[in-house]
């Protein structure tokens, strides 16, 4: 609208978002050619025509062969998108506002199933990324975001393990210590037993 409004058309509310085009710069010179103020309505007659062109450009459809007889397209220049905006919609939306979207009657249903704008918008939103086919920075966004969240989920997980390795070494230096006592006092009675047993061998030596 910005680009538009930069042409001189007067931006309101009613405005087309697709208006008829223009020669915008002068090839040879590349700088702009007048104004475009007064905007026509870009029909779907005019949106098929310059798919149909972009589609032969690129190679993606040829064009008919009337002279072996070909009357019809394999599919159709404009009702592809729709099959694929229905496909793809209805993994994660829901089928109504799917056929509502799409501008499909949905019968006895629409007498009791009648949802707000922003219902719509909210479940139109879920299949955002299904439908965007050029989505490269998207996917990456994703990805980042994921491996953020793994990330951290790792991280807590790392943590939570050395929190539990260093409860196994409090534990094991605990019994350590114990055991080093035990093995003191073991030690202690030992060597008392033994003085012991020294002093009761010289009284029987002493002995007439």
């Amino acid at each position: 609208m910005d680009f538009h409004a930069s042409f001189g058309e007067e931006i309101t509310g009613e405005s087309w978002i697709l208006r008829d085009t223009w020669q915008k710069v002068k090839p040879r010179y590349s700088h702009r050619i007048g104004l475009a103020k007064y905007p026509k309505q870009f029909k779907s007659s005019g949106i098929k025509t310059l798919v149909g062109r972009a589609l032969q450009i690129q190679g993606i459809r040829p064009k008919l062969n009337l002279t072996n007889g070909g009357k019809n397209h394999e599919w159709k220049t404009l009702h592809g998108f729709r099959k694929f905006f229905k496909t793809h919609t209805e993994r994660v939306m829901k089928s109504l506002n799917v056929e509502t979207l799409m501008g499909h009657e949905i019968g006895l249903a629409n007498s009791y199933y009648r949802p707000s704008q922003q219902e719509l918008l909210d479940d139109y939103l879920r299949s955002v990324e299904l439908l965007t086919i050029q989505n490269d920075k998207s996917k990456l966004e994703k990805q980042i975001r994921e491996l953020k969240e793994k990330s951290k989920d790792d991280k807590h997980a790392v943590n939570a393990k050395l929190l539990e390795k260093d409860s196994e070494i409090q534990a094991l230096k605990k019994q350590m210590l114990s055991i080093e006592q035990v093995q003191k006092e073991t030690q202690k009675q030992l060597e008392e037993l033994l003085r012991y047993r020294s002093k009761t061998m010289g009284v029987l030596m002493r002995t007439p």
